[in-house]
């Protein structure tokens, strides 16, 4: 049997290997824009250009992100305490992998500013947490990254690259 190609064929088959094509490009040029605009976001949340809120304290945010351990010990007390809970420094050690006499030396200063919570148990394991204006200055600076990713509209950016997605499936 032998196979004829109709012009309706060969059409459709051409116009759909266009618009892979094209769809491909267009997914491209907006992963490297929302590259660029993520480089851009990320130096302007690492250079402190956010203007400190009425609540938030600027000496934590200051030491919180002046290390990556800081930062991330940081964020851990202040998941815990969202979370209703204290975290053992012995969870924290591992997560950190950091030596227990950094953790000792950032539990200290913590605590001594009042931005952890500490709990000690019966055999002197201790238990930490954020206080009231640690999590406040985490909200703060939440609400100022949800404020500057609408900026940047990387929500329009993520929702293009789906609707690209979806017509190279569909095609």
């Amino acid at each position: 049997m032998e196979k004829t190609l109709n012009l309706k064929t060969v059409e459709k088959c051409c116009t759909s290997s266009l618009i892979r094509d094209e769809a491909d490009i267009a997914i491209k040029a907006l992963k490297h824009e929302y590259a660029r605009k993520l480089a851009l976001f990320e130096f302007e949340t690492m250079s402190g250009g956010r203007e400190i809120g009425e609540s938030a304290d600027k000496t934590l945010r200051d030491w919180s992100m002046s290390t990556r351990n800081k930062r991330q010990f940081f964020v851990l007390c202040t998941i815990a305490t969202m979370h209703n809970h204290y975290k053992p420094t012995s969870e924290l050690l591992k997560l950190l992998g950091i030596s227990r006499a950094a953790l000792d030396t950032m539990i200290a200063d913590c605590e001594a500013e009042g931005w952890i919570n500490v709990k000690r148990n019966k055999q002197g394991h201790r238990r930490v947490q954020a206080t009231e204006i640690a999590v406040q200055t985490w909200f703060e600076y939440s609400n100022w990254i949800k404020e500057k990713s609408f900026d940047y509209k990387f929500h329009h950016l993520h929702a293009s690259i789906v609707a690209m997605r979806e017509i190279l499936e569909s095609k």
